[in-house]
């Protein structure tokens, strides 16, 4: 291994040994070690070896001698069972996942493919240069889309199915720099189906490129979304959709909501000048509106805090009430604030936190006790 000259029966000589050392070590000090050994070669034609795992395994062989002279009085060394349990933890297989789990490592020790996607973010283009890139490969799909829509219905006569070929084999090698495996090879298959249209006579051809087209927009828009911290609490609940229009749709009603947050603080300064009540006439239509749009974005706690501010507006500014104290309007006022200052951090792409609602909550409860 060392000089990379193994072999498929090397790994399995490997395996055969260290699970026979296993056995043999059954209820003396060294089972714990030998266990670990066994777990970690598991699999190891699937193990990236970095110049300390292979002296690990140059170790693993050492003590393997030292064990087979004295079976009863071998006994590792403290730093050989912290190799070894780093080593075997880090693997990507049921044994490994098991001995996690045994040892409560879960949440001090990630397994390779872990490691591998988090390299991603370490190591690759940052969120910015993610976001743009994946807007403009969102762009290139949708102008293909778009032609073979167009040359459906006859519309558009002039392209060549050679040229939107070419479309696709410059998407499929983006979304391989990108690492996007699966969506690269379904798009690199489509390059040489459409290559080889005369027409599109054929129904089902169109549409297999449309879902490959589909699948490669989702893989972009869940990467970029990957990029974004807190994101991952916002799941994607149906994939058979397009992804992309889905978040456009999630920005227009954040826009929207925005809009209509400082329609509804421009009424309530206009109420505060005049004391008129009409000015607050149209804010528990809004609010339920808004909260809607919050139960969208999953965020139940900003529609709580909405619907609590629309039950009291409807209950509190009637011209047979008395008029609310100033510290009912701040409340409502805070209450706006926070919601739209969660809102702002979804159109910003901050990281994604509930925090902003802590205040508007507080400000909802005492208005329940108004």
């Amino acid at each position: 291994m060392i000089h990379i000259q193994n072999n498929s029966l090397d790994f399995q000589a490997i395996k055969l040994v260290s699970h026979f050392a296993s056995m043999l070590a059954a209820n003396s000090s060294s089972e714990l070690y030998w266990h670990a050994v066994d777990t970690a070669l598991t699999e190891l034609e699937l193990c990236k070896l970095s110049d300390s795992r292979l002296r690990a395994l140059v170790q693993i062989e050492r003590n393997l001698n030292r064990f087979m002279v004295d079976t009863a009085g071998f006994s590792p060394s403290a730093e050989d069972i912290s190799d070894i349990l780093t080593l075997s933890a880090c693997r990507d297989h049921q044994a490994a996942d098991e001995l996690r789990q045994q040892l409560g490592l879960n949440d001090y020790v990630m397994s390779d493919t872990q490691a591998g996607f988090l390299a991603r973010y370490l190591f690759g283009p940052d969120s910015n240069t993610i976001h743009t890139t994946t807007n403009l490969m969102q762009k290139e799909i949708t102008s293909i889309k778009n032609k073979i829509d167009s040359m459906q219905h006859g519309d558009l006569v002039d392209e060549s199915f050679d040229s939107i070929a070419e479309q696709l084999h410059q998407v499929a090698n983006a979304l391989t720099l990108l690492n996007l495996e699966e969506a690269s090879t379904l798009i690199a298959y489509q390059v040489h189906q459409v290559a080889a249209w005369k027409n599109l006579s054929n129904v089902e051809d169109a549409n297999n490129l449309m879902d490959a087209l589909l699948y490669a927009g989702n893989a972009l828009t869940v990467l970029d979304r990957s990029y974004v911290a807190g994101a991952n609490k916002l799941p994607f609940h149906n994939l058979h959709i397009s992804l992309h229009q889905l978040e456009e749709a999630r920005e227009e009603l954040i826009k929207q909501s925005r809009e209509s947050l400082t329609l509804s603080m421009h009424s309530l300064n206009g109420y505060m000048e005049s004391k008129d009540v009409l000015h607050m006439a149209n804010l528990p239509a809004m609010f339920e509106c808004i909260s809607g749009a919050l139960l969208f974005l999953d965020a139940p706690a900003g529609r709580d805090i909405l619907k609590t501010a629309a039950d009291y507006i409807t209950r509190a500014f009637t011209p047979e009430q008395p008029e609310p104290s100033q510290n009912s309007i701040n409340l409502l006022a805070n209450i706006m604030v926070s919601v739209d200052h969660y809102l702002e951090g979804l159109e910003q792409v901050k990281p994604i936190s509930l925090k902003p609602f802590a205040v508007g909550l507080n400000s909802a409860d005492q208005l329940k006790a108004a």
